[in-house]
């Protein structure tokens, strides 16, 4: 009876101390790749700006609508990732797709806009070619349309992202760099 609790005894002891090894394996020599694969992995956040209702008069015609816009951004975190030769196929074929040269700058986090205002024909052919563009991103974004031009700006006013001459000044946080959209009467 004494023999079998001590084989019993050694071996959950041999199958702790296996798992105790991988651990330590896992969490000391393997760290930089796991660590790697993490911010690869991790969640990206990306600012989207909700879409504001259309405005009617009271005949029910329409004052004020959104349209999407389209535009072409480069994740520097997944481009920077392959080597030379595969950046410069998925820019060359992007820059193809977009009818110019793109050039590839480094960015920490944030997406690079490569052309804004793109028409809806060329977002529909890069994201037909996602798999083959890693790295590029079609996003869209609403854009007030105003039909009748400053017919009752007064009203309807106007909100904006705050342009530069108004970025710096005692008022606003963090050295100028405020990037709300705000409109232009809180300046």
């Amino acid at each position: 009876m004494n023999r079998n609790i001590v084989s019993i005894t050694a071996f959950f002891g041999a199958v702790f101390a296996i798992l105790f090894l991988r651990l330590v394996h896992l969490e000391l020599v393997q760290h930089e790749k796991f660590d790697a694969l993490a911010a690869e992995n991790a969640a990206k956040i990306f600012a989207e700006p909700a879409p504001r209702g259309v405005i009617y008069d009271r005949f029910g015609k329409v004052m004020v609508e959104n349209r999407p816009v389209f535009s072409v951004q480069v994740l520097p975190y997944v481009l920077s990732s392959k080597d030379k030769a595969e950046q410069d196929r998925i820019l060359s074929k992007l820059g193809s797709l977009l009818g110019e040269k793109v050039k590839f700058k480094v960015s920490p986090n944030e997406p690079i806009f490569v052309k804004d205002n793109i028409p809806l024909q060329t977002a529909v052919r890069i994201k037909e070619r996602e798999r083959e563009l890693d790295g590029v991103l079609v996003s869209s974004r609403p854009v007030r349309l105003y039909p009748h031009s400053s017919l009752a700006a007064h009203l309807l006013g106007h909100v904006g992202e705050i342009g530069p001459k108004n970025h710096a000044g005692p008022g606003l946080p963090d050295g100028g760099r405020y990037r709300k959209r705000r409109g232009r009467k809180d300046l």
